[in-house]
C-alpha cells in the first residue's frame, strides 16, 4: 500500500475510535457498556418501531366544500323548475366564521302582472 492510503486508513480508524468513545466511553463492565449505550444513543420514533401521524382538518375547506355542494344542488333544482337566476355564490369564510357561510343568490326581479280594475 502507498503511504497516502495508509494515512487515510489511519485517519478513518482514528475518527471511528473517537466516535465509539463518544458513544460508549470506556466501560469497565458489560452492565456499564449497556448503560452507556442506552443513555447515549437515542433512537427516533421510526427506529423505535413506532410512528407519529398528524392529522389536520382544514375547517374552512370542509365548510366550503359543503357549501359548494349545496350551491350545485340549488342550481340544478332551479334549472329543473325553470327559475331564472343571474348568479349564485358564497362568501369566503375565515377560521372564526367557517360555520357561518352565506350563499347569495342574484336573481332577476319578477315582473309584476298588470292588473285590470275588473274583478
Amino acid at each position: 500500500m502507498s503511504s497516502n492510503t495508509k494515512i487515510r486508513l489511519l485517519i478513518i480508524f482514528a475518527v471511528t475510535l473517537v466516535c465509539i468513545y463518544g458513544i460508549i466511553g470506556l466501560p469497565t463492565s458489560k452492565a456499564q457498556l449497556a448503560e452507556n449505550w442506552k443513555n447515549n444513543i437515542r433512537l427516533g420514533t421510526d427506529l423505535q418501531g413506532g410512528s407519529n401521524l398528524v392529522y389536520q382538518i382544514q375547517m374552512q375547506d370542509a365548510f366550503k366544500g359543503e357549501a359548494d355542494t349545496v350551491i350545485q344542488r340549488l342550481r340544478d333544482e332551479l334549472a329543473k323548475a325553470s327559475i331564472p337566476f343571474v348568479d349564485m355564490n358564497r362568501n369566503e369564510p375565515t377560521f372564526e366564521t367557517a360555520n357561518n357561510i352565506q350563499i347569495m343568490l342574484l336573481a332577476y326581479p319578477v315582473p309584476r302582472r298588470a292588473t285590470s280594475g275588473l274583478s
